[in-house]
């Protein structure tokens, strides 16, 4: 929908030698008497170039006292302020993150604007490059109210520059010293709306992260958390869910989901400065998606960046407006398909209910088909664990088998609706060592095709196979009797 040329070479100048440098230096010194800082040479024959030769530049305007560069062209064109410290400024970007390595090649090209040829000393075949309708039209303000102005036309036959006025002369500029003015203010706007980070090779740490909007059933938060020598669980990914459910965030979804907010552009500014009735208008007032996020600086943490996305819904070509924190505009982007755009819960949501470290386990209890197994673990100074069960003491290597096949009882199948539940077949309960921790306790109940329906802090989200309830109730049976068991991997 939109283009942009975001090309930043430099101007290639050729050293000047002989009797041109001479004339250069008895005029610049003639124009910094007369000119305010400025001097202008519009040079052909009486000073060694030819029309044909090509060999040395023409130097049309130099300032090292830039006030204004406006520019009018095919994408609308672009006014830009310098101040005196020579950065420049875009008026009309003001409240949008700006292109400022755009910009600053903006002012660089203009402080001296240079010729690779004369071509014509007067303007009687203009139609014929172009220049009776530019392409172009540049005004650069210096000093104290002196203007320079340049007109460029056609491309150069083999692309290798522009023809352009100035004067009354027509020359040929390098494409490098012309491509800014054929800038718009997209190209001066910084269209990367979330940071460009490369996570094969740079570290991104992210921090909370909340998902909404309507396209959404639920909003989901996202909470970091950070392991310490007391936490009862293990978790994997460093992140949990908080809402809807307080889940577990699964470690391939930390990795590729979260990563998917990273290093998206736009095609363009839709509007620059949105009213609120731009917003409504666009879909962004009550957004099909957005993103919160928070990105730290630091490996400690301790520098957060906060960021936000808001998208409307995409059309059938998947074109979606869009806002960001910290800017007036908005946007055109292309949705981002399976991303976290469209993330929902069951997405994001690892199916290991819990994963607590057996060190950190005082109780470990079993309910299954009315029996109940009762383990109770003491852990001495040296980290030797010791498992007494139901007034039993129980062989250690073969607890752990048990214990690891409880962990195993991983998710099959998500559950979209929550069932109609009666008494649970087996209970697992897990009391920790430290009691500032809640307990936790996780119920599976019977239900269709030989599965069992998982529930963990209120809420049914898998199916379990029943051969994995069958083997822990088996190794529990064992364990009593004193035989070993081992450790089924499915």
């Amino acid at each position: 929908m939109f283009d942009s040329d975001n090309g930043t070479e430099r101007v290639n100048r050729k050293k000047k030698k002989g009797k041109m440098w001479k004339t250069l230096v008895i005029l610049l010194a003639g124009a910094l008497v007369l000119g305010a800082g400025a001097y202008f040479i519009t040079s052909g024959k009486d000073n060694g170039v030819s029309e044909s030769s090509g060999k040395e530049t023409i130097v049309l305007f130099s300032s090292s006292a830039l006030k204004e560069v406006s520019v009018e062209n095919g994408k609308g064109g672009y006014t830009l302020t310098v101040d005196e410290s020579g950065t420049g400024t875009v008026p009309e970007l003001s409240g949008i993150p700006t292109n400022l390595k755009n910009i600053k090649s903006v002012v660089q090209k203009s402080g001296k604007i240079s010729a690779a040829q004369l071509v014509k000393e007067d303007l009687s075949d203009s139609e014929e490059y172009g220049l009776s309708q530019p392409s172009a039209k540049i005004e650069i303000k210096y000093g104290d109210g002196e203007s320079f102005k340049i007109s460029l036309g056609d491309s150069v036959p083999g692309n290798v520059g522009v023809y352009a006025e100035c004067g009354g002369k027509i020359y040929i500029i390098q494409n490098t010293a012309a491509n800014v003015y054929f800038y718009g203010y997209n190209d001066l706007a910084d269209l990367a709306l979330t940071p460009e980070v490369d996570p094969e090779n740079e570290v991104v740490i992210f921090g909370d992260i909340e998902l909404g909007g309507w396209s959404r059933k639920e909003k989901i938060m996202i909470s970091r958390t950070e392991e310490d020598e007391d936490t009862p669980l293990l978790v994997a990914a460093g992140f949990e869910m908080t809402e809807p459910k307080r889940r577990l965030v699964s470690f391939e979804a930390a990795d590729e989901i979260f990563n998917s907010v990273l290093n998206i552009h736009a095609t363009g500014i839709e509007i620059m400065h949105a009213t609120q009735e731009d917003i409504s208008e666009k879909g962004l007032a009550d957004p099909y998606t957005y993103v919160k996020y928070v990105l730290y600086e630091d490996t400690d943490m301790t520098k957060p960046q906060y960021f936000g996305i808001y998208v409307s819904e995409p059309d059938e070509d998947g074109n979606c407006f869009a806002m960001i924190d910290g800017s007036e505009a908005i946007y055109v982007i292309k949705y981002v398909p399976d991303s976290i755009f469209d993330a929902e819960y069951k997405d994001l949501l690892d199916n290991m209910p819990i994963l607590p470290y057996i060190n950190n386990v005082a109780e470990f209890i079993i309910k299954i088909d009315g029996t109940t197994y009762d383990y109770v673990l003491t852990l001495d100074s040296d980290e030797n664990l010791t498992v007494v069960c139901n007034g039993t003491t129980i062989d250690t290597d073969n607890f752990r088998s048990l214990y690891q096949s409880v962990l195993m009882l991983s998710g099959e199948e998500f559950v979209e609706d929550e069932p109609e539940v009666t008494e649970p077949y087996m209970t697992v309960i897990y009391k920790y060592v430290n009691t500032n921790y809640d307990d936790n306790e996780i119920n599976f109940y019977k239900g269709p095709l030989r599965r069992y329906y998982a529930e963990f802090n209120g809420g049914i989200d898998f199916t379990v196979k029943e051969q994995k309830i069958d083997d822990v109730k088996d190794k529990c049976e064992k364990l009593q009797r004193g035989e070993n068991i081992e450790v089924i991997y499915y």
